[in-house]
Formats: C-alpha cells, sequence, structure tokens
C-alpha cells in the first residue's frame, strides 16, 4: 500500500509529531511511504510542496494520503489530489479554535462563520482526523459539525531514539529546564514570574530556558530584572534538548496559560520529559487527569504563579520522591503515550483505508 505522508511546516527542522508519524508507518505491515516535505522555508514552501506532492501523485498515485501538523494549508490541494483516495488529517489544533485564541477572528463574526463553514466542508471531505487527545477530537467535532466517529486520538508521543531514560547529567544546584515559545496558552509570564519570586528565596535555583529566536528575548530579561536566575539560549538544537533535560532536576511541560486552547493540550515536551524519566511540571488541564501530583509528575493550577513556586520547592526539598516522580511518569508514558500505542492505532486506520 502506497501512502504519500505530506508535511508543510514552517520551520526546517519540522515539529515532531510527523517524524513519529512516519516512523510508525514504516513498522505498519505492507506499507510503503512517499514523503513528501517542504526543505524552504517562508512563502517558498507553498510553492515547493505542491509540486512535489502533484508529482508524487502522477508518478506513484498513492492509495492513501496523510497530511501532517502543520497543514492546513495544504488541505485543500491535498484533497483535491488525493480525489477518492482515502485522506487522514492529522489535525492536532483545530484551525477555527486555533485563530479565535490568537485573535485572527471574532467568533461569530462574518469572517468566522465563513471560514468555519468551509474549513469544516473540508474536514468533512476526511476519511480520517488525529486528535491528540478525547477532548481534543470532541471539540473539534462540535467546531466543525461533523461526527465524533472521524476522529482518532493518537497522542503526540516522543522520538524515543532521543528521548529516553539515561544517566543524570552532574549539575551545580537546582536546575529547573524549560524550552519553547511565548504563546498564550502556555503561560510563560506565570512561570517567569515564579522564577523571580524563587531566585530570592533559593540561591542555588535556577532556570534554563528559551528556545524562541529571540522572540521573546526582551520578556527573559525583564523577568532577570526582577530577580529570575535565568541563562537564556535563543534556540536549542532538537537533538541537544535531552541533554539539557538530563541536566535539570525538573524540566517543564506546562501549559499555564488558562486559555480555552491550554484545556485540551498534553505539550510535545511532556511526553518528551516523561520518556526520559524526567520528572515533569504541567498545568492541570480536562485531559491531563492521569497525571497525579508528586506522584508520576508535579501538577499545579493554571495561571497560578504561587502554586508554580511551592511545586518546585516541594521539588527542590524532596530530590529522593522527586526521582520516584521521574520514575513514575515514565511508566505511566509506557502505558498510554509510546510509539508502540501511537504505531497500533497508525496501523488500524491503514487497514480500514486499505483499497
Amino acid at each position: 500500500m502506497r501512502i504519500a505522508v505530506i508535511t508543510c511546516y514552517d520551520q526546517v527542522e519540522e515539529h515532531a509529531r510527523p517524524r513519529i508519524l512516519r516512523r510508525a508507518l514504516a513498522e505498519c505491515e505492507d506499507a510503503h511511504t512517499l514523503i513528501v516535505k517542504n526543505h524552504h522555508q517562508g512563502m517558498l514552501r507553498y510553492l515547493e510542496v505542491p509540486c512535489r506532492l502533484t508529482w508524487v501523485r502522477m508518478r506513484y498515485r498513492p492509495d492513501m494520503y496523510l497530511l501532517t501538523f502543520r497543514g492546513y494549508e495544504m488541505l485543500p490541494l491535498t484533497l483535491l489530489l488525493a480525489g477518492r483516495k482515502p485522506v487522514v488529517f492529522d489535525e492536532l489544533v483545530n484551525a477555527v479554535e486555533y485563530f479565535r485564541e490568537h485573535g485572527r477572528m471574532r467568533a461569530g463574526s462574518w469572517f468566522d462563520r465563513l471560514f468555519s463553514a468551509l474549513y469544516g466542508w473540508m474536514i468533512r471531505r476526511c476519511r480520517y482526523v488525529l486528535a491528540d487527545t478525547d477532548a481534543h477530537a470532541q471539540l473539534s467535532a462540535e467546531l466543525c459539525r461533523t461526527s465524533r466517529e472521524r476522529y482518532v486520538t493518537i497522542p503526540v508521543g516522543a522520538e524515543e531514539a532521543i528521548f529516553y531514560p539515561g544517566p543524570e547529567v552532574p549539575h551545580d544546584g537546582f536546575v529547573v529546564f524549560y524550552y519553547g515559545v511565548m504563546k498564550k496558552l502556555h503561560g510563560m509570564e506565570y512561570f517567569l514570574d515564579a522564577a523571580a519570586k524563587l531566585s530570592k528565596r533559593y540561591k542555588d535555583i535556577r532556570f534554563i530556558v528559551g528556545g524562541d529566536k529571540n522572540r521573546s528575548e526582551a520578556l527573559y530579561a525583564a523577568a532577570r530584572r526582577k530577580g529570575a536566575r535565568l541563562t537564556y539560549h535563543p534556540w536549542f538544537d532538537y537533538d541537544k534538548i535531552i541533554d539539557y533535560a538530563r541536566a535539570a532536576d525538573v524540566c517543564v511541560g506546562g501549559p499555564f496559560g488558562g486559555t480555552p486552547q491550554s484545556q485540551f493540550v498534553i505539550t510535545t515536551k511532556t511526553f518528551q520529559f516523561m520518556a526520559s524519566e524526567i520528572p515533569v511540571l504541567i498545568g492541570r488541564n480536562r485531559v491531563n487527569n492521569a497525571f497525579i501530583d508528586k506522584k508520576n509528575s508535579l501538577v499545579v493550577p493554571q495561571g497560578d504563579v504561587q502554586a508554580l513556586v511551592d511545586a518546585i520547592v516541594w521539588a527542590h526539598d524532596h530530590p529522593k520522591e522527586l526521582r520516584a516522580v521521574g520514575r513514575a511518569g515514565h511508566a505511566l508514558y509506557e502505558q498510554q503515550f509510546s510509539q508502540a500505542l501511537i504505531t497500533s492505532r497508525l496501523n488500524d486506520i491503514v487497514e480500514a483505508c486499505r483499497p
């Protein structure tokens, strides 16, 4: 069975999700993947990917198309070229939800109604839509006015060839590590306020943060002026993240923003740290009830600076218990979020789409 796997991401170093799905497909029986992905950034990718996809369609005539995250712009073309062949769309975040949360359209406006109708029509054209959580699947089905049965929940997971239990890296003091961007759902303003408070009380607690290509450097600088003991890195190479994580006592998964989107996600970094058996600090939401505070993770209410302070203080004061939290987090990952589980669910989709 020939499967075209299409990725059109806004960075050359793509999101981990496409790589995880491609690895899962490689383990599916009798599945031959045809990889279509961009090597250019910016607007050039919107020329490159359509040309590559059209060539693959004409040359190999795929039996199934899988459009990976973040592929909203390529969905119309993929549906057109696929014709009657099944299209599987790895949505992860519903586009209507995303635009509303980031202020790009107001719920109920004429543009919102038009876009929602068009996007919903495209979603209904897909054979399956992949969501990262059951709650996200339900939300997307409601926003797109389509059947929940169209959705398959496949957790984001982690690239286990990179993120796996390994030896701790010796380091001075108590280190808290965060990488990522300053999107609203992450609520890093609360985390930075907590860092400032902690740095005044505990001289051995320090924070290694960044990974946003200087887009939020001013915010980190403001936190340092408040007293936060921060080491800022504009970027972390993907294969080096695990080195920073193993040199930390606690890694930050979030989200803490208290936004609508933050109620439906378990972040990619959370899975990466759990797979690596490193204690992770997260914000409570509607989809992470399996995470138990001080048992398999550190869990705080979102938008609560003092709760973040208290959680990090507990971790600082209980090193033995903290190591047990990391081990239990890894066990939870193996049970509910592993590559084996992702492969199994994706294999079921492949079987259902066979001609």
